[in-house]
């Protein structure tokens, strides 16, 4: 007998990446779904988000899907905790991997065709079982003392100028390793153009929960920060040395170099080797450490979840460990 109401809800972003280079996936989904297994709702722009998480609670899923990027995902956590607050946690949420970047995707273990991914889910509740299940924490932002946002990932400077430039990109391997070269020769063949068009400088200071971060002074000439509650970013980026830990801490560093041919010639080996560098003297410093909390004084240019954060002034952010959420995996 089927349930008195849908226990599932499907969020579709019209406008992710997936979507606008293979269109009919709503069509297909509403088609793989059964009506009495799930809310199937599109969205064409962030103003619909709110009604259709309201649907879903009102018609209490316990199991959410979301077609879309990295940014799709950050902005469903945020509405969601904005909302419903803590007294209606976030169901178990299976990501279809059709954005961007898919770096929650890719991190948890999923792998397959936004339509196959689905198909598996919707198989797994027919048949009775339940799936696995893998638990991070979301990071708690709020930018001068304002209200929260949610993500996986946050970065400034230089990775932030990177990923903006990325989603510019089709997108894939491919394009990645190309911008990457791309930025190699431009450090060796013209460096004040490359230096203006790959760099946005930090004057930042990093305050973590256990006191002032070694190297906590303000940093001149900055290249990048990152904070991040999943392992695996883009391409299969692997920077912590003290990876991220669900329910401890989350994973950040921070990397400076006023060389900009040290900084071409070492990145590889930090988004590659996870973050560890050998021998490059007193040109290169590289910090990093498992806050729970983190206050950054002078955040300048914010790319979190690839969902850019500008405001054409510096900020303070206040990164905390946030809520603990399940991610499906089938």
């Amino acid at each position: 007998m089927p349930p008195a109401s849908p226990r599932a809800g499907l969020l579709i972003n019209r406008n992710a990446r997936g979507n606008r280079k293979t269109p009919g996936f709503e069509r297909r989904a509403r088609y793989l779904l059964d009506d009495d297994f799930a809310i199937v709702r599109a969205t064409s722009s962030v103003d619909e988000v709110d009604g259709v998480l309201r649907e879903f609670a009102s018609a209490n899923v316990n199991e959410l899907a979301v077609s879309g990027g990295d940014g799709t995902i950050h902005y469903l956590y945020s509405r969601w905790l904005t909302l419903f607050g803590p007294e209606k946690p976030v169901p178990p949420l299976l990501v279809l991997g059709d954005g961007g970047m898919n770096m929650l995707f890719n991190d948890v273990g999923l792998a397959g065709s936004p339509d196959g991914v689905l198909v598996r889910w919707a198989e797994i509740f027919e048949e009775g079982r339940t799936p696995r299940r893998v638990q991070r924490n979301l990071i708690e932002v709020r930018f001068d003392g304002g209200d929260p946002v949610y993500c996986f990932t946050f970065t400034d400077g230089f990775i932030a100028r990177f990923v903006l430039k990325y989603l510019e990109t089709d997108g894939g391997p491919a394009e990645t390793t190309k911008m990457i070269l791309r930025f190699v020769a431009d450090a060796v063949t013209r460096p004040e153009q490359a230096y203006n068009q790959w760099y946005k400088p930090l004057e930042a200071a990093y305050h973590s929960s256990e006191g002032v971060t070694p190297g906590g002074e303000t940093l001149t000439a900055q290249t990048f920060c990152v904070a991040s509650t999943i392992q695996t970013l883009i391409l299969g980026f692997q920077l912590f040395e003290y990876p991220p830990r669900t329910g401890s801490h989350m994973g950040f560093m921070t990397y400076r170099t006023d060389n900009l041919y040290k900084t071409a010639a070492s990145l590889p080996l930090v988004m590659w080797g996870r973050g560890r560098l050998r021998n490059w003297g007193d040109e290169i410093h590289l910090r990093q450490f498992g806050p729970r909390s983190l206050r950054i004084e002078n955040c300048g240019l914010t790319v979190i979840d690839g969902e850019p954060y500008e405001t054409g002034r510096l900020r303070t952010c206040e990164l905390t460990l946030g809520p603990t959420v399940d991610i499906t995996v089938v």
